[in-house]
């Protein structure tokens, strides 16, 4: 088994960073979508409506940014374990 791979050339990096972070875009520019075509409706009932909807989109977000944060700090912890068989690391994380 071998623990690096070969060098690759950029544009496989590219492809291959596209395609991992493919997921992450569409759901980032979903919640963007989501919020602006909330704030537009809102801002059709009333200003106070609309203000309220803007700083609980931004709230949301907050959490949204905070649960990205620790499952990308996760991700190497629980693949780390993975790796040298922890099984007990694997589940608290």
């Amino acid at each position: 088994m071998y623990l690096c791979r070969p060098l690759l050339s950029l544009k496989q990096h590219i492809k291959n960073n596209i395609f991992l972070a493919g997921p992450l875009i569409i759901g980032q520019i979903g919640h963007v979508v989501t919020g602006m075509v909330d704030n537009i409706f809102l801002g059709r009932i009333s200003l106070e409506a609309q203000d309220a909807g803007i700083l609980c989109n931004n709230i949301f977000f907050l959490f949204l940014v905070f649960g990205i944060g620790m499952s990308q700090g996760l991700t190497p912890l629980v693949s780390m374990a993975h790796v040298n068989d922890r099984k007990e690391e694997k589940a608290t994380g």
